[in-house]
């Protein structure tokens, strides 16, 4: 859980995000809060080993892949942006 968010990490590797989105912490490509847990399509193809989650997020998928999104000290990632 993060500042007004919450990320679902379910057994098959599959990641659902929900709560607020004002810096795009959701990972849903956009700012708008969402109140039902939606997958995050950008990882869809990814099965999700590890979560954080604050104002920014992050997933390490199955084959040690960072993404990261939301709020950043050079501007927000509104969508899972792979940094390794």
């Amino acid at each position: 859980c993060g500042d007004g968010l919450t990320l679902i990490l379910t057994d098959d590797g599959r990641l659902y995000t929900t709560g607020h989105n004002a810096r795009g912490q959701l990972g849903l490509g956009h700012r708008s809060p969402v109140n039902t847990p939606t997958v995050v399509n950008d990882l869809a193809d990814y099965y999700i080993r590890k979560i954080s989650c604050w104002n920014q997020s992050a997933a390490v998928t199955s084959r040690d892949e960072l993404f990261v999104w939301g709020s950043g000290a050079c501007g927000d990632f509104t969508a899972p942006t792979k940094m390794i």
